[in-house]
């Protein structure tokens, strides 16, 4: 059976979903404020593309850099806010919305999730295993699941 192409806009965002979903691979690197996060980033973009700081919350959003890499399609890593029991974030929308501000579909799935955990008594101590289930699990449930890969 042929689709009659009668929607060229329609077929326009389809295909262009379909090849951005192919094609980019974003991985959130995640923990408290203060880990290491955007240092993180710095190292495997391999150059200081985002801003660090130690003692001040300087990642408010979800920052995309693109990692150099030899495979197919674009690693994005999005560095996060730091996650804080005395504020919150909805980052798979500041994902999203980071994805869509550098022409990318805004529904595009995060393929894998990196926990920074400083090597100090402090990082240590802030992280349990519970904790970051938890989070993961409500973040992904207030996506709708959509950023969830079976």
């Amino acid at each position: 059976t042929r689709v009659p192409d009668l929607d060229h806009e329609f077929y326009a965002k389809v295909c262009h979903r379909s090849l951005d979903a192919f094609s980019t691979h974003p991985v959130l690197v995640v923990g408290a404020w203060s880990q290491g996060k955007s240092s993180t980033v710095n190292a495997l973009v391999g150059k200081p593309v985002a801003k660090v700081g130690r003692y001040e919350r300087f990642t408010e959003s979800v920052e995309l850099y693109e990692m150099p890499t030899e495979m197919n399609g674009k690693v994005l890593l999005a560095d996060t806010p730091g996650l804080e029991p005395d504020k919150t974030y909805d980052i798979m929308d500041l994902l999203g919305k980071a994805l869509k501000a550098k022409s990318h579909h805004p529904d595009v799935s995060t393929d894998l999730i990196v926990l920074v955990v400083a090597g100090t008594s402090q990082g240590i101590s802030t992280w349990s295993s519970d904790m970051m289930r938890d989070w993961i699990r409500d973040t992904y449930t207030k996506a709708g699941g959509r950023a969830c890969r079976a």
